[in-house]
């Protein structure tokens, strides 16, 4: 097991496996506490100075409330040039969840997914979960082969 020397202290790097190959199927960073602790814990003070802890604990909240979509929808238009209605505008905790919610309602019964070999990984065990086959689309240097589409298209 590859480690991580910090301070006397070893950390197992769970994103490099026994035969030193970098594992793709993760989706969390390598242990950096060297860089990650102190911005942590200085954020993590700045902010329990300003606000009170009882008032960062709440309630789940499914899908946002309005408030959550509207600055989520104003956070979104810096990337898209202009603003979604914040009704279009669903949070959710993880990217993973993000899918889970999106995966069954966008494809098809009885249709498959098309993906770059190299994907993110749990894309492939969602659709699975939800018998969605996979169609690996091979890729070159410009992205997906477009021949490769056409038996599916």
């Amino acid at each position: 097991m590859n480690r991580v020397y910090v301070q006397s202290e070893s950390l197992v790097d769970r994103c490099i496996d026994d035969n030193g190959l970098i594992r793709l199927n993760l989706n969390h960073p390598p242990p950096v506490p060297q860089t990650f602790d102190q911005i942590f814990k200085d954020v993590l003070e700045e902010l329990l100075l300003t606000t009170s802890p009882s008032s960062l604990v709440k309630t789940h909240r499914w899908t946002g409330s309005d408030e959550d979509r509207s600055r989520g929808a104003e956070f979104t238009s810096r990337r898209l040039g202009t603003q979604p209605d914040a009704g279009r505008v669903v949070l959710t905790h993880s990217t993973q969840a993000a899918m889970h919610m999106i995966l069954p309602g966008i494809i098809p019964k009885g249709r498959a997914l098309v993906l770059e070999q190299m994907t993110y990984p749990p894309v492939r065990t969602f659709a699975e979960r939800y018998g969605i086959p996979v169609i690996d689309a091979p890729v070159d240097a410009n992205g997906v082969e477009p021949k490769a589409l056409a038996p599916v298209v």
